[in-house]
């Protein structure tokens, strides 16, 4: 006999089944993970790590995590398109794209995949907490295997109507860069 999940079949009956509950403790959340573990730029002081959760596929991707050594201010968060963190995160490529469009913020209907706006820096260690909507932990819009950086500076959306400002929000040069990988 077949029955419905979280019944079992005993003898010709389907019989609701309570599965034991387990220690209270946090909740272990299901789905994809992944993390990067944050670098600091030619000695900026900035490190941290962030982890990446999508509970459904094609479901928004929660970044939380700790960032330390920022200064005081908003810094932008990008995906670029490139996995790569060689010369200081010199070289990490354009914003991660994958379709089309321009530079924007995460509210924006028209943005790169990768801008995912400003953290804001108060005190010595920032708590990131970000929900998004655009990227992804799996398909077209993966941001496994490529890196995420903080800017030095504030992220103006591409509003400031310059060429920077359309590409990069006009931040800066990253200072704090890692690769994402894979947790589970």
């Amino acid at each position: 006999m077949v029955c419905p999940t979280q019944i079992r079949a005993t003898g010709l009956r389907c019989r609701m089944f309570f599965p034991p509950k387990g220690p209270k403790g946090p909740k272990i959340p299901t789905g994809l993970q992944a993390v990067a573990y944050l670098l600091d730029d030619d000695e900026s002081g900035v490190d941290g790590e962030l982890i990446f959760t999508q509970i459904v596929p094609n479901g928004p991707v929660t970044i939380e995590g700790n960032v330390t050594g920022l200064s005081p201010g908003l810094h932008g968060l990008h995906i670029h398109q490139r996995g790569a963190v060689d010369e200081n995160c010199k070289e990490l490529g354009p914003h991660f794209i994958a379709y089309y469009g321009r530079h924007g913020g995460p509210r924006d209907e028209v943005r790169h995949v990768g801008d995912l706006g400003n953290i804001k820096a108060e005190e010595q260690t920032v708590r990131v907490k970000i929900v998004d909507h655009l990227i992804s932990l799996a398909g077209p819009r993966s941001i496994v295997g490529r890196s995420v950086a903080i800017t030095r500076g504030e992220d103006d959306y591409g509003r400031a109507g310059t060429e920077d400002s359309a590409l990069t929000g006009s931040s800066g040069s990253a200072i704090a860069c890692g690769v994402i990988g894979y947790l589970n």
